[in-house]
């Protein structure tokens, strides 16, 4: 008795110039962990290619987001997202909608470097560095960052909220309250496109 329409609406913002990839490998990774629909804010030059390589991908300029906030369950914001003007738009109004506030996000890539940038806590978003990405966040080094893990992931929770996935070898999880350590991955996942 199960449609499209209850398996939820998974909403994906990035894909900036020359970074398509990223917010088709993001598509891709939302289709087949079961997401119901999977809708695109994106670069027009992207929204036809997008779609040939993968039909069920529904993809939108980002003169549509203001329509497409309100029936989504789910945001991804980062993959392929850049930070010129359009990044920083497309970063600001998923962030500040009243339609968007209440709705789980994960936040990557550059998304995170935007932040870094322009810093504000949610409560209902996860952030997901890698180590520069974390230093950034923190303004300081990713040496500092290496030194003590555990603690670099409690104060960027602190500082950003939600839950923070600080990854690396020993990728750490901490939602403020409760810290897990993931002893899985290996060599293999150091590749451009794992994290999308």
């Amino acid at each position: 008795s199960s449609h499209k329409g209850r398996q939820g609406t998974v909403l994906l913002a990035g894909g900036n110039h020359h970074m398509m990839g990223a917010i088709q490998l993001a598509g891709l990774a939302s289709l087949t962990s079961g997401a119901g629909l999977v809708k695109i804010v994106t670069q027009p030059e992207h929204l036809v290619a997008l779609t040939q390589a993968q039909p069920e991908l529904m993809t939108y300029p980002q003169n549509d987001l203001t329509d497409l906030l309100p029936q989504t369950n789910a945001i991804g914001l980062g993959p392929g997202l850049g930070q010129d003007d359009w990044a920083q738009a497309l970063f600001q109004s998923i962030l500040t909608s009243e339609s968007s506030k209440s709705t789980p996000k994960v936040l990557d890539a550059d998304a995170l470097n935007l932040l870094a940038k322009q810093p504000q806590t949610q409560p209902n978003w996860v952030l997901t560095p890698h180590p520069g990405e974390a230093a950034r966040l923190l303004g300081t080094d990713t040496a500092d960052i290496q030194r003590d893990r555990f603690k670099a992931v409690m104060e960027l929770q602190k500082r950003y909220g939600g839950v923070v996935v600080l990854k690396g070898n020993g990728t750490l999880v901490y939602d403020g309250k409760r810290m897990e350590l993931c002893t899985a991955g290996n060599a293999g996942m150091a590749v451009g496109g794992m994290g999308d």
